[in-house]
């Protein structure tokens, strides 16, 4: 694996990036495994061009059990969107995308920008209950989420020949249920939510699709000295503009894992809610969080087998959800 990725990373010299970019006299000096996946696994590279120091991701797509996937049309489908994504946001001074630099198709592997920052998961648990300017920070992080999503929607679509995805069906909610189920959620709230979800989408109103990012969480959000950065388009489709932003809204609850910002994460939503600007509609956003909820439910049975602290933590974010998810069944029911 190492001697692929060394070659992969000396490929990249002989790249036109770097003369349009930097200088055309460029070498490989190091390079780092930063991340493992089930999709994906994600190496950094440090070139020296002239006396500075420059730093590339690759992205190399696998299939979940491990193997290299050489699907072409996949990661030649990311690179594309990815390329437009960043041009969406090119001449936007806050919000931005890495720069998709080079592909191998062969390889199924991506070659992106680097940018500086930590996850906004890892700022919003590094933040302290004192700390007002800390508190800030996360305010105009979230703002801005909300804000690059609608930038996004409102945008042309990235990929034209996509398909929308079309509302969940009842048998999808019914799958989820099951994942739900398998992730330690109570059966009678599962079978509840399933039935709500149903109700829901008779009283569906229909919307033009728009961009989704398909995994928009905070683990996707770099945090800047200024600004923001979305990472990771693999999951990009058309689908409803709620979905996204429940997405979002409901991986704030993990917040409330730390007992000073239990109170907080209202505050953070409606911080999301205004950055989007958008009104969604209360019918489909309440139905894409019921689905959210069960979904990120299901998640968790990947935890069953565990360290006794990963075990206690996925039941602490499930009793969360189980809490949201009673909340968003009895907003339904105030609706019909």
């Amino acid at each position: 694996m190492s001697v692929k990725v060394e070659d992969l990373l000396n490929r990249l010299t002989s790249d036109p990036f770097w003369k349009e970019q930097y200088c055309a006299d460029v070498k490989l000096v190091k390079y780092q495994h930063i991340y493992s996946g089930t999709f994906s696994e994600i190496w950094r590279g440090t070139y020296l061009c002239k006396n500075d120091h420059i730093e590339i991701i690759i992205k190399l797509i696998k299939f979940p059990d491990g193997r290299r996937a050489y699907d072409q049309e996949s990661v030649g489908k990311e690179f594309r969107i990815l390329d437009h994504a960043h041009k969406i946001y090119e001449n936007n001074k806050l919000i931005s995308v890495p720069k998709p630099i080079a592909l191998f198709e062969q390889e199924n592997v991506l070659a992106i920008e680097y940018i500086q920052g930590k996850t906004c998961f890892q700022e919003l648990r590094n933040i302290k209950p004192w700390n007002r300017l800390g508190i800030k920070k996360i305010d105009n992080c979230v703002a801005l989420i909300g804000k690059s999503l609608s930038l996004m929607q409102n945008s042309d679509k990235l990929d034209e020949n996509s398909e929308p995805h079309s509302r969940s069906t009842d048998l999808e909610l019914g799958v989820f249920m099951e994942s739900a189920l398998a992730g330690g959620m109570t059966p009678a709230l599962a079978k509840r939510a399933e039935k709500t979800g149903k109700d829901l989408s008779n009283g569906w109103t229909s919307v033009k699709a728009v961009n989704s990012h398909g995994d928009f969480v905070p683990w996707n959000i770099l945090v800047k000295n200024e600004g923001i950065a979305i990472l990771d388009f693999s999951n990009y489709h058309l689908s409803d503009p709620e979905e996204d932003l429940s997405s979002m809204y409901t991986s704030l609850l993990g917040m409330k894992k730390f007992i000073w910002a239990g109170k907080m994460v209202e505050r953070f939503r409606k911080k999301l809610l205004a950055g989007f600007e958008n009104t969604p509609d209360p019918v489909r956003f309440l139905f894409w969080r019921i689905r959210t909820l069960l979904y990120f439910t299901g998640w968790l049975r990947h935890l069953k087998s565990a360290s006794w602290i990963q075990r206690m933590d996925a039941g602490i974010t499930r009793r969360l959800y189980e809490k949201d998810l009673n909340e968003v069944i009895k907003e339904a029911e105030l609706l019909s």
